[in-house]
């Protein structure tokens, strides 16, 4: 029982932590650098080669070399932030909650809601004066709606007395 109580909350504590499943952490970065590094590297290969050939002194090859990197870890950081950004929106449009897009959970309240629909719930705020009504006469006209004293309920017929 407890193996099984313990693979529940294991199973349960993976699912509320998997929200920001796609924030980037160290091996994440890594692997878009390696991507990046794999675009860039003909560029650094011809680095390479103008410095072998001697039409780029060392100082410059050094100067391009960093440049080029500077120009991999970007595409790397942009590529991981991308790839959340557009997680947490398809998250969004599914309706399920995050950190700047918390979701409205509406509460029952007893009563009458907006067009005369009664909400499903018997919770009311002290502060309500009435279930939804605003005189008694209108709780009057409601109980006694489509009843006129006199006639049956079984059509237009009167009551016998």
């Amino acid at each position: 029982m407890k193996l099984i109580l313990g693979i529940v909350c294991a199973l349960t504590l993976s699912a509320c932590m998997s929200s920001n499943h796609t924030m980037p952490d160290g091996k994440r970065l890594d692997r878009y650098r390696r991507a990046a590094q794999a675009v860039f590297q003909p560029e650094l290969d011809a680095l390479d080669a103008d410095l072998a050939a001697g039409r780029i002194s060392p100082g410059e090859h050094v100067l391009m070399t960093e440049a080029v990197e500077q120009k991999i870890i970007a595409r790397a950081a942009d590529a991981a932030w991308t790839k959340h950004a557009m997680a947490e929106t398809q998250r969004k449009i599914h309706g399920i909650p995050t950190p700047d897009s918390p979701q409205n959970i509406p509460i029952p309240v007893a009563g009458m809601a907006t067009g005369g629909v009664p909400n499903q719930g018997t919770y009311r705020r002290f502060n309500d004066s009435d279930i939804g009504y605003s005189t008694s006469g209108q709780i009057a006209r409601e109980f006694f709606k489509g009843y006129t004293p006199g006639q049956s309920l079984r059509g237009k017929q009167t009551a016998a007395y």
